[in-house]
């Protein structure tokens, strides 16, 4: 288990992240500028496609919402193809606006901060987590 708590890190407001896989729900994007929203100091971030600024995705630091702040990402970031040093890892979920927002818990975004390498993985555990409730924690 890698502690959630190391990876509320950020990725320098400003930086481009590129998913070489893409990202679900975008086919065409692959590189997404990182946004801080509302204010830097928040736990929520966009991810704005760098090729159509119309798109964005919303993100959130994981250990914002889990009292237990743990996820089992060893095999993900084993799989991602340039972490080489687990202190380089920034995680982020991916977040669904709406009336009643949700958070993605299945599917979390690894990035590499040495080379803005992202990666989304697929994580096992229960079907709902992938349609978490947002809710931060105080």
């Amino acid at each position: 288990m890698i502690d959630l708590a190391l990876t509320t890190a950020r990725v320098a407001v400003d930086a481009d992240i590129v998913f070489p896989d893409g990202l679900p729900g975008f086919p065409d994007a692959h590189r997404f500028r990182v946004r801080s929203w509302p204010r830097p100091d928040e736990p929520f971030a966009l991810l704005v496609d760098v090729d159509a600024p119309d798109e964005v995705a919303f993100a959130v630091v994981p250990a914002t919402m889990l009292a237990e702040a743990r996820l089992d990402l060893l095999e993900a970031a084993a799989a991602h193809p340039t972490l080489r040093d687990l202190a380089d890892v920034v995680v982020r979920c991916i977040v669904t606006p709406g009336h009643a927002p949700t958070v993605n818990l299945l599917a979390p975004i690894v990035v590499d901060r040495a080379t803005g390498i992202a990666r989304q993985v697929a994580l096992d555990g229960p079907p709902d987590a992938a349609r978490a409730p947002l809710v931060l924690l105080p």
